[in-house]
C-alpha cells in the first residue's frame, strides 16, 4: 500500500512539473513539496537556466551546473561547497555570504557578481571572468585564480593568501586592506591597481621595481619572520603607533 501510494505521489508530481507555468528550480521545488536546503545535494543541473531565480540559503554542494544559467541569480547564503560550475554564467548574480569551497568555477562568468563576505577557499577560478566582480571581506585563501580576469574588481579587505594570481589581470582591481601574504603574482597585470594598505609578503612574480611602484600606492610589505621575532612590548608599541 505505501508502494503504491508512493508511485501515486510521484507521478502527481510529474504531472505537476508538466503542467507548471514556471521554470524556476525555486518554484519547481515548492510545487513538489522539495526543500531547497537538502533536498539538492549532488544533482546534476548542467545547462539550466536559472537565470533570476531564487535560490536563497540553497544546498547544491557537490551539485554539477556545467555551463548552466545563473544570471542575476540570487544565491546569498547558499551552500556551493566543491560543486562543479565550470563555463557557467554568474553575471550580476548575488552570492553575498554564499560558501563555495572547493568549488570548480574555471571559464565561469561573474562578471559584476556579488560575493561579499562569500568563502572561495581553495576555489578554482581558473580563466574565470570576474569583471567588476565584488569579493568585499571575502575569503580566497589559496584559491586558483590563474589567467583570471579581475578588471575592476574589489578585494576589499579580502583574505587572499597563498593565492595563484599567475597572468590574471587586475587592471582597475581594488585591493585596499586585502591580504596577499604568499599570493603568486607571475606574469600578473598590476596595472592601476588599489594597493593601499594591502599586505604583502613572501609573494613570487614581484620584482624589485613592482615592489616600489606598489610600496608607493602605500602597500605594505610585512617580513612576518622578523615582525613574529619581535619582542611582544615592541609589536604592542609598533600596533600603538600605527593606531594613532
Amino acid at each position: 500500500m505505501d508502494e503504491e501510494k508512493f508511485a501515486q505521489d510521484i507521478e502527481s508530481a510529474i504531472k505537476q512539473v508538466e503542467n507548471a507555468k514556471t521554470e524556476k528550480l525555486s518554484e519547481l521545488a515548492k510545487m513538489t513539496g522539495l526543500d531547497l536546503t537538502k533536498d539538492f545535494i549532488g544533482v546534476d543541473l548542467s545547462g539550466e537556466d536559472l537565470s533570476r531565480d531564487n535560490l536563497f540559503g540553497a544546498n547544491l554542494t557537490s551539485a554539477k551546473l556545467i555551463r548552466a544559467k545563473l544570471t542575476g541569480a540570487n544565491l546569498i547564503s547558499a551552500n556551493l561547497a566543491d560543486a562543479n560550475f565550470e563555463d557557467a554564467n554568474f553575471e550580476d548574480a548575488n552570492l553575498t555570504g554564499a560558501k563555495l569551497i572547493r568549488a570548480k568555477l574555471t571559464s565561469a562568468n561573474l562578471t559584476g557578481a556579488n560575493l561579499i563576505s562569500a568563502n572561495l577557499i581553495s576555489a578554482n577560478l581558473t580563466s574565470a571572468n570576474l569583471t567588476g566582480a565584488n569579493f568585499e571581506d571575502a575569503n580566497l585563501a589559496g584559491a586558483n585564480l590563474t589567467g583570471a580576469n579581475l578588471t575592476g574588481a574589489n578585494f576589499e579587505d579580502a583574505n587572499l593568501t597563498g593565492a595563484n594570481l599567475t597572468s590574471a589581470n587586475l587592471t582597475g582591481a581594488t585591493l585596499i586592506r586585502a591580504d596577499l601574504v604568499r599570493a603568486n603574482f607571475g606574469s600578473a597585470n598590476l596595472t592601476g591597481v588599489n594597493v593601499k594598505q594591502a599586505e604583502f609578503d613572501k609573494n613570487e612574480g614581484i620584482s624589485d621595481e613592482l615592489r616600489r611602484e606598489l610600496e608607493h600606492g602605500e602597500a605594505i610589505f610585512v617580513n612576518m619572520e622578523y615582525w613574529l621575532n619581535l619582542p611582544i612590548r615592541l609589536r604592542f608599541r609598533h600596533l600603538l603607533l600605527i593606531g594613532k
